[in-house]
């Protein structure tokens, strides 16, 4: 397999892949400089900094994705589910025959399902 169409693979994942040969590059470029007899002192801060940045970027694309995974979650999925909850509270609060306990439980259960209000569900 050439090495051409291994980074276009690669590149393929989006922006993942592409962090992922910024970091390799630069593990790549201070392995190579620290095998050399005399390194560049230079070269290695640069390099070194160019890592830590690539370890900066792979944190915000590892941020990016866990956000959009959860705000998936909560504002697609929980809808759905706190829709239907909440038809089953007007049910209940509609029958005439029940008691304060009851109404009671069916507000705490719409309550748990979904959620506070700003998304905590203590």
């Amino acid at each position: 397999m050439k090495i051409t169409s291994l980074v276009v693979d690669i590149l393929k994942l989006g922006l993942t892949g592409l962090v992922f040969l910024l970091m390799y590059m630069g593990y790549r470029l201070l392995h190579q400089e620290q095998l050399k007899e005399k390194p560049d002192q230079e070269l290695l801060k640069k390099a070194s900094l160019f890592v830590w940045q690539s370890i900066a970027v792979a944190c915000l694309v590892a941020a990016t994705e866990l956000a959009g995974q959860i705000s998936n979650r909560y504002f697609i999925e929980k809808p759905e589910a706190c829709m239907k909850e909440i038809s089953a509270l007007n049910l209940v609060s509609q029958h005439p025959s029940q008691s304060i306990d009851t109404l009671r439980s069916a507000i705490r259960n719409t309550w748990l399902v979904c959620g506070k209000p700003g998304g905590s569900n203590d």
